[in-house]
């Protein structure tokens, strides 16, 4: 899946004499909380069905696939489904004194 991700970073020095100084930050990853998904559900399971008459109905589960005309259906319904996201928003505060 696309990611799609916007940072910011804001900060402001503050001169304490001619040698030392504080710099505040502050930091925003993901600003806009956009969802980014990691992982996409890719397992596929299969089940076998009747596709004419014979021993089994049509359409029916056919667990040991013995129909005279068997069709594989795959069954898993979260096929393609997004599993986990990445990270939403997170904002982070410094303080750093320079000497």
């Amino acid at each position: 899946p696309s990611t799609f991700n916007s940072d910011l970073a804001l900060f402001k020095n503050f001169h304490l004499g001619e040698k030392h100084g504080i710099q505040f930050r502050w930091e925003t990853y993901n600003i806009f909380n956009h969802t980014n998904f990691k992982d996409i559900d890719g397992s596929m399971t299969f089940a076998c069905t009747a596709a004419a008459a014979g021993t089994t109905p049509p359409g029916t589960p056919d667990p040991t696939c013995t129909a005279a005309l068997p069709i594989l259906k795959q069954t898993n319904t979260r096929f393609g489904a997004p599993i986990t996201a990445r990270f939403p928003r997170v904002m982070q505060g410094s303080l750093r004194f320079s000497f």
